[in-house]
């Protein structure tokens, strides 16, 4: 049951990933297509919009791939305890 919920954790770290990489995506779209020289009525307000998406899509990224990496290092020690303990229940 455990091993099920760690899977579930990190597939949903990776989608999160995913997500965060499409919203960075769409804040740069629309940055080039404001550069492109799409009409815009407030290009400031688009500019801003784009911004905060980016910082938004890459803070997204970032947390996930640290949390990730921590699950990682986390299940990493969680091997090497069971692989010593077996060890050490052998040598007994």
């Amino acid at each position: 049951m455990e091993e099920e919920k760690r899977k579930q954790r990190k597939m949903r770290r990776y989608v999160y990933i995913l997500a965060g990489a499409y919203i960075t995506y769409q804040a740069v779209s629309m940055g080039m297509d404001l550069h492109g020289g799409v009409a815009a009525d407030q290009p400031a307000l688009i500019v801003g919009a784009a911004v905060a998406l980016a910082a938004a899509g890459l803070a997204i990224m970032i947390w996930q791939v640290k949390k990730l990496l921590a699950e990682q290092k986390e299940e990493q020690k969680e091997t090497e305890t069971e692989s010593q303990e077996e060890k050490r229940g052998r040598d007994s």
